[in-house]
């Protein structure tokens, strides 16, 4: 119980940063209900979290971040929204929350991931990630520098958001939640490219990451 009221607070304090979108959309009195909607959605959604090894996972941070968002579009769509405006809200809603960190901490912290001691963690993660422990979980290798147009880069195989969203029938939102990827890389000073995803029926995510 004390976790889940946990991750409730979480969510809470996330959609703090939504507060003015819902009431542009719904009106003072409705986004209240709207709100309390999407919280109630993610109370439900709690249980059905896949096990990929909880907090020690370095993904796992995200695997909450897409039950967010699912509780959100599906309160959302339940009211007629499209998926476009969907993906506005929680594009700008992660902004926001990202932004409210001081932009020389942000690029102190998009440092220290692309760093060598990172870097050699990230290794160490990915060979444990092809062990295959938890059948939810994401499947990943690193791919080294090539000197020039990027610093790291990882091939993911397996995507947990993917299998997630899956599971909660909820596939047309997955790729809008991998253009998030691009706003949040660039929060921390780092260029992303990528060319593949697993959302969009390729082979694999290709991630590739050079900092500005």
């Amino acid at each position: 119980m004390k976790k889940e009221q946990k991750k409730i607070r979480q969510l809470k304090r996330f959609l703090k940063h939504a507060d003015q979108y819902l009431i542009n959309e719904f009106g003072a009195k409705e986004s209240p209900i709207v709100k309390e909607d999407i919280i109630q959605n993610y109370r439900n959604l709690i249980p059905h979290i896949p096990d990929v090894g909880g907090r020690k996972n370095r993904l796992y941070p995200y695997l909450i971040q897409s039950a967010w968002a699912l509780s959100l579009y599906r309160a959302l769509k339940k009211r007629g929204k499209s998926l476009e405006a969907i993906n506005n809200l929680i594009q700008n809603s992660l902004k926001s929350s990202l932004y409210r960190i001081p932009v020389k901490i942000r690029h102190l912290i998009g440092r220290i991931r692309l760093s060598k001691w990172n870097i050699k963690k990230m290794k160490n993660a990915a060979t444990t990630s092809q062990e295959r422990k938890y059948i939810d979980d994401w499947v990943w290798d690193v791919v080294d520098s090539d000197g020039k147009t990027f610093d790291i880069g990882i091939d993911y195989s397996e995507c947990a958001l993917v299998k997630f969203m899956h599971t909660q029938e909820a596939d047309e939102l997955t790729p809008y939640l991998c253009e998030t990827d691009y706003m949040v890389y660039k929060a921390f000073g780092i260029q992303l490219n990528r060319t593949k995803t697993l959302a969009t029926g390729c082979d694999k995510c290709n991630f590739r990451m050079k900092l500005n």
